[in-house]
């Protein structure tokens, strides 16, 4: 989608020299279902073989950028889990027995943002409604799978549901978003007692990408709270339609550059 296929370097290296530009970086962002360990020593192994075949006085760094797997808990794992120290091992591997590498002593750079902060936040949502229809039981929450999981995927997130009724009928049933998205799924096929209106949902593991990939669509953006010495510090405000619009200029005549 993006960046140029190893094989094609030979034809890019030189339009690039001899346009005079100087590559002093090689990123290679691409990742694997089971985020491998293989994976990440090939994506390094490639651009140090890379960097010494056609840049080999000028790049500087090696990225080999993102998708590491972080702390996963064993109820969503779908494969092996690496710990930082293999996916490190594998990786200082390869720089070891690159002699390139070796005389040049590139800086390696990683992006390990999603295994760092996806466990680090939680979403807490309240429950609006429960319906049934066509034989399906709906929990309504006043949030959306865009404050959950952004990018739609079918994992159950950890979670569970905060209620003062001890005695709720036990039932099968999908926690869905307050958008007019039917694919607005947060929860699908939970089996266990039945939510009532005015409970709380908190569903782990929400903190890689929801911050960033939540637009204003029917529900703000909600506030984030950090515990601190045991108490919870405001770190973001809850968007308001003012704070949508305030950027916007709608009056009459007002000129572009203004």
């Amino acid at each position: 989608r993006f960046g140029f296929d190893p094989g094609r370097l030979d034809a890019v290296s030189r339009s690039l020299k001899a346009g005079g530009v100087k590559v002093v970086s090689l990123h290679g962002h691409t990742s694997t279902t089971d985020r491998s360990v293989w994976g990440f020593e090939t994506i390094a192994r490639t651009l140090l073989e890379a960097a010494e075949k056609h840049f080999p006085d000028t790049v500087a760094y090696i990225n080999i950028g993102g998708g590491f797997f972080g702390q996963v808990p064993e109820e969503i794992r779908w494969c092996p889990v690496p710990s930082f120290a293999e996916y490190a091992a594998a990786v200082g591997r390869v720089l070891k027995e690159s002699p390139w590498a070796d005389r040049v002593n590139p800086a390696l750079i990683i992006e390990p943002g999603l295994a760092m902060a996806a466990d680090a936040v939680s979403f807490v949502t309240k429950v609006i409604s429960v319906k049934t229809n066509r034989d399906k039981t709906f929990v309504t929450v006043d949030g959306s799978a865009f404050h959950a999981k952004p990018t739609f995927h079918k994992i159950n997130l950890p979670h569970r549901f905060i209620t003062q009724n001890e005695d709720a009928e036990t039932g099968t049933f999908d926690v869905v978003g307050s958008t007019c998205m039917e694919k607005d799924i947060l929860l699908a096929g939970i089996t266990g007692p039945l939510p009532r209106p005015g409970d709380f949902l908190k569903i782990e593991n929400v903190g890689a990408y929801t911050v960033v990939l939540s637009p204003p669509f029917i529900n703000p953006a909600p506030a984030i709270l950090a515990r601190e010495d045991g108490n919870y510090k405001l770190i973001r405000r809850r968007q308001t339609l003012e704070g949508i619009l305030q950027d916007y200029r709608l009056e009459e005549g007002e000129r572009l550059d203004s």
